[in-house]
Order: C-alpha cells, then sequence, then structure tokens
C-alpha cells in the first residue's frame, strides 16, 4: 500500500525540512511526500522568516530534484513580505515556550538571532 506524508512547511522547520527529504531518500519508504505552506496563521507562515533564512533554505533544498523540492523552492523565492506578523510570532512563540518549558533558541537555533531581533 502506497502511502503519502504530507509535510506541512512553516517558519519553525523550513530549514529542517532537507533532513527530513533525506531521511525519506535515505529510508527507501515507499512513500510519496507532498509538501504545503502554512498560511494561517499568518505569523506561522515562513512569509515571516527574513529572504537570508528563505535563501538558506532554497540553498538546502537545491540537492534535491523531486518536483515537490522543486515547486517549493520557486514558490519560496517569490514569496510576499509577512513582516508585519513577526511580533505576533514572537509573542506566540514565548508563550509556547513558558508553557511547554522549551526554548525555541535551543529547538532551532538558527532562527535564534531572528527571534532576538524580534524581541529588541
Amino acid at each position: 500500500m502506497l502511502m503519502n506524508i504530507h509535510f506541512v512547511v512553516n517558519a519553525y522547520n523550513l530549514l529542517n525540512l532537507p533532513d527530513f527529504l533525506r531521511w525519506h531518500r535515505d529510508a527507501g519508504i515507499d512513500t510519496t511526500v507532498s509538501l504545503g505552506l502554512v498560511e494561517h496563521p499568518p505569523f506561522l507562515s515562513v512569509k515571516i522568516l527574513p529572504r537570508e533564512i528563505i535563501d538558506e533554505a532554497i540553498r538546502r533544498l537545491s540537492e534535491f530534484t523531486s518536483p515537490e523540492a522543486l515547486n517549493l523552492s520557486e514558490g519560496l523565492k517569490n514569496l510576499t513580505d509577512g513582516s508585519q506578523w513577526r511580533k505576533d510570532f514572537y509573542n506566540y512563540t514565548t508563550e509556547m515556550d513558558r508553557l511547554r518549558g522549551v526554548s525555541l533558541k535551543d529547538s532551532v537555533p538558527e532562527l535564534a538571532t531572528f527571534f532576538h531581533s524580534i524581541e529588541s
């Protein structure tokens, strides 16, 4: 039975998507992977990320030639600006970290500088 994995890409996991795709490829699992972008709530969308993080994600995705990865990379090149939701992202993440007793800065260190820039 063929199974489909639908990976929903958001501000938290964009930079880790290549790790998942690499794992999927190397595991040889008989599944297809489809990729979607979070749109709601808008403060979790990749649109809130600064261009340099999005460009890094595109660079990391460049090793993958699946239509899904190529389409996502193209979509990332043409994102509209979502910086107006960054403060909401900061507030939501701060509250989730507090409730869970974790820290985004520890979980996704590549976002630490960006996160700190919102805080300021």
